[in-house]
């Protein structure tokens, strides 16, 4: 799995192949800061971490029962 972030806010979770690429899954990050999304995301612990302006967002990305 790949995670890949526009630099307009979707952040998608990308399953890449040899002839292409999926998209799994997305979301939106909060628009709370000014000008693009352009920080490097960070997988730490089963958390992703991207910081946007003055804020720093987490979300739990571990996998739960039924994944």
């Amino acid at each position: 799995m790949l995670y890949a972030l526009n630099h307009e806010g979707p952040f998608y979770r990308l399953e890449v192949r040899p002839d292409g690429f999926e998209i799994v899954s997305q979301f939106r990050l909060l628009k709370k800061g000014r000008g693009p999304y352009i920080s490097h995301p960070v997988i730490c612990g089963g958390r992703l971490y991207v910081r946007y302006d003055a804020y720093l967002y987490c979300y739990d990305i571990r996998a739960t029962k039924g994944d």
